[in-house]
């Protein structure tokens, strides 16, 4: 027992020892992580503190690289191959918005995006960080694509932040609003943060057939298969083509005559007509009326449950079937 008293006595000095001989714990000189609202005396400044306090997201305008290319498994942010002379096609470009253009393009994003939409809509749905960019671009070969807007996993980012802003067309901006609303909503969708309802799952077949440009109306579908992944229409597909349909296109549009192109075996894969229904004069495009019942369905969705009227979204949009001309043959060459 005494021996094994002193062994304990012993090992207890020496591990006290090497306990008092660590060096001393300092402050990390690394900033901790998070961002910082933006406080540079722009008119925009308070609204955008004001939209963290309520919705818990940052909008930020002078940003780093990190917050826009680190996907948490790569890096996206453009690089140049060298060996083969080309750009990642993979990866784009991005940077800070212009300050001088800030708040002109923030009352842009404001009046076309964080406007329709109530605050406890934003707080759930937007991601953590909206981000006000210069430019944003990728490569298509030696070529650059312009981008309005662009998603991540944790952001979505928006271009004009540049003299642009200044010069943007009546189109352009239609253009924006469709664009940024249809990004903010899918991916709503896509994250899991929008459930769809059963009652729109349950009217349509999934992943029974292969759906084309030629089959899918009479399958109740406004979009075909994506050929990109080789994937049937999915519920949550189905559900994003109705919220693209309905965002992009006046209603006028969606009840308008439908302008099938009958003389070539081909359909009209447009969002134009989908909703008309048969008058027995003209061809239609919801043969079962299922397109109908689901448009109802996303309609009275987002008004019962959030008190958004996306359709007067869509409605802010020119209407384009009388330019088109409907199911008027008297302009063509025969």
């Amino acid at each position: 027992m005494k021996k094994h008293s002193i062994l304990f006595v012993i090992l207890s000095l020496i591990l006290c020892a090497g306990c008092y001989n660590e060096a001393p714990l300092t402050p990390t000189t690394e900033p901790e992580p998070g961002y910082v609202l933006p406080n540079n005396g722009l008119v925009c400044d308070l609204e955008i503190a004001e939209y963290y306090k309520r919705c818990g997201f940052y909008i930020l305008y002078d940003f780093e690289p990190k917050d826009i290319y680190w996907n948490l498994t790569r890096w996206e942010g453009l690089t140049w191959d060298t060996p083969n002379e080309s750009w990642d096609q993979n990866t784009f470009y991005a940077s800070p918005a212009e300050q001088e253009y800030i708040d002109q393009q923030f009352k842009l994003v404001k009046e076309n995006l964080l406007d329709f939409y109530p605050d406890s809509t934003l707080a759930a749905w937007m991601p953590m960080k909206l981000l006000l960019c210069d430019t944003i671009w990728k490569p298509r070969g030696l070529d650059t694509v312009y981008q309005i807007c662009r998603e991540g996993f944790d952001y979505v980012a928006v271009a004009y932040g540049n003299q642009t802003v200044e010069q943007l067309t009546t189109a352009d901006i239609d253009t924006l609003r469709m664009e940024l609303n249809v990004m903010f909503l899918q991916k709503a969708v896509e994250s899991g943060k929008m459930a769809i309802p059963e009652e729109f799952a349950s009217i349509s077949v999934y992943g029974d057939s292969e759906t084309t440009t030629s089959n899918m109306y009479s399958k109740g579908f406004i979009c075909p298969d994506d050929p990109t992944f080789g994937t049937y229409v999915t519920v949550e597909s189905d559900w994003s083509a109705f919220i693209e349909a309905i965002v992009s296109t006046h209603e006028n549009d969606l009840k308008a005559v439908p302008d099938f192109m009958e003389i070539w075996g081909m359909s009209d894969p447009t969002y134009i007509g989908i909703l008309y229904q048969d008058d027995g004069m003209n061809e239609i495009k919801d043969v079962t009326g299922n397109i109908l019942k689901k448009y109802n369905i996303v309609i009275n969705y987002f008004k019962e449950n959030f008190g958004i009227d996306l359709q007067a979204i869509g409605n802010m949009m020119p209407e384009r079937a009388s330019s088109i001309g409907g199911d008027d043959w008297g302009d063509w060459e025969w």
